[in-house]
């Protein structure tokens, strides 16, 4: 193994890769990568990649540092100087530059003694490097059992995904996961709804980012804190707070914080795509994102999605949803289209604004709705469009914002009613 006084810009591979071989996030990244100890030159490093390669197959998790140390006495773990994923390529270049010369005069001298063979050979090594160099992203083999064992290992230890809102959405479909779409007609709770769901997760510890495109933040932030103390928003509308509301305020407003946080945000026209709105909350801090609503979004030519109404701007949208749901769940608010209106029963998901885009990348479609005779009772019915992975359910709420700033989970029905 190098030492630091060779060359002082030098860059040991192998002593980086024992470094990061401590950091159960750099192991889930080089099993996902596949990389193995054929890419190693150091003897060390390499018998550290394999003990802590059945440690995750024994255990289920990476080895922590204390052990690698005790494992291997002559290693000592300190901080990498690379990120994971640069390590990874470096170790890959290297193996091409130190490699591939060889590969190169052995078939050489095959072409000259054998030359029928040489076809053979080719494919055979170039398989080799493929398996050895080539990014993996999202491909899996049967050969990944590791791999895979160890992300279930992963979400397993993570468990349910942020609220839906409700511990009865939650247990019934495991929080949200991918992409989530809430569907109503204009002016039916769909905002309230989802600042619900917003207070609910940090109250719960979680840090949600709300993007507020419909409203205006600071009324998407002041309905949140009129939630979480319960007071009417009409009187923050109409500025007649009393003293204690107020001190009500900022009481449920500490409360939450003792547990998590949240943030409310209106980013300007033009930097609404979905990579930038991710990017800000992911730097942020979030661990889940709500988007209200859909419409307002634009494409990545900076197109706004409403002005446009066009299918297939829908659908890029909907597919970098799809793609950025990867890295953190996702919640955005959409509306039906004009079929709709005075509809007698729940509304079904081809009536979605944009629909087969929609439908296509969605992990889970809910819908709100009400008939005329429910609005008077004020009563809404939360119901399942589509699921990818559960069946559907259907609950009803109370809203309560008259006299308070409530909306009461009553229990699941069995039907949309009449």
């Amino acid at each position: 193994m190098t030492t630091p006084t060779e060359e002082i810009f030098a860059l040991d591979l192998d002593w980086d890769l024992i470094q990061h071989l401590a950091i159960a996030e750099s192991v889930m990244a080089l099993q996902g990568e596949r990389v193995t100890e054929k890419l190693i030159e150091d003897e060390v490093a390499r018998r550290v990649l394999i003990f802590q390669t059945e440690h995750v197959r024994e255990y289920g998790t990476a080895a922590t540092p204390s052990v690698l140390e005790d494992e291997f006495p002559e290693i000592e773990i300190g901080v990498p100087q690379t990120v994971i994923g640069d390590l990874i390529v470096r170790l890959r270049e290297r193996y091409m530059r130190n490699h591939g010369r060889g590969i190169i005069k052995r078939l050489a001298l095959i072409a000259n003694d054998e030359p029928a063979a040489v076809g053979d050979e080719m494919m055979r090594r170039g398989r080799e490097l493929v398996e050895l160099t080539a990014k993996r992203g999202e491909v899996f083999t049967a050969d990944d059992v590791d791999r895979a064992m160890s992300g279930y290992h992963k979400r397993a230890r993570l468990g349910q995904g942020p609220s839906i809102g409700y511990k009865e959405l939650d247990e019934h479909f495991y929080g949200l996961k991918g992409v989530t779409f809430l569907l109503a007609a204009p002016k039916t709770y769909k905002s309230w709804f989802t600042i619900n769901a917003v207070l609910e997760n940090a109250i719960r510890g979680q840090n949600p980012y709300l993007y507020s495109l419909e409203l205006p933040a600071d009324e998407a932030d002041f309905r949140l804190r009129c939630m979480a103390a319960n007071i009417p928003y009409w009187k923050y509308i109409k500025n007649c707070l009393t003293p204690d509301e107020e001190n009500r305020i900022r009481v449920a407003t500490q409360e939450i914080l003792e547990t998590g946080s949240y943030k409310v945000g209106k980013p300007e026209p033009g930097e609404r795509t979905v990579d930038m709105m991710v990017e800000r909350a992911l730097n942020s801090g979030a661990d889940c994102i709500f988007i209200d609503q859909l419409q307002y979004m634009e494409n990545r030519k900076g197109v706004n999605l409403g002005s446009a109404n066009n299918t297939g701007d829908y659908w890029e949208v909907a597919n970098d949803l799809r793609d950025q749901s990867d890295e953190i769940p996702i919640f955005v608010v959409h509306q039906f289209n004009r079929s709709v209106m005075n509809a007698k029963e729940m509304p079904e998901m081809q009536q979605a604004k944009g629909s087969s885009a929609i439908e296509e990348v969605a992990t889970l479609q809910l819908a709100l709705w009400s008939n005329k005779e429910m609005r008077k009772n004020n009563l809404v019915h939360l119901g399942t469009l589509a699921s990818r992975n559960f069946g559907y359910g259907t609950w009803e709420i109370n809203v309560q914002l008259s006299y308070g700033c409530k909306f009461e989970m009553m229990g699941a029905v069995e039907d949309e009613g009449e």
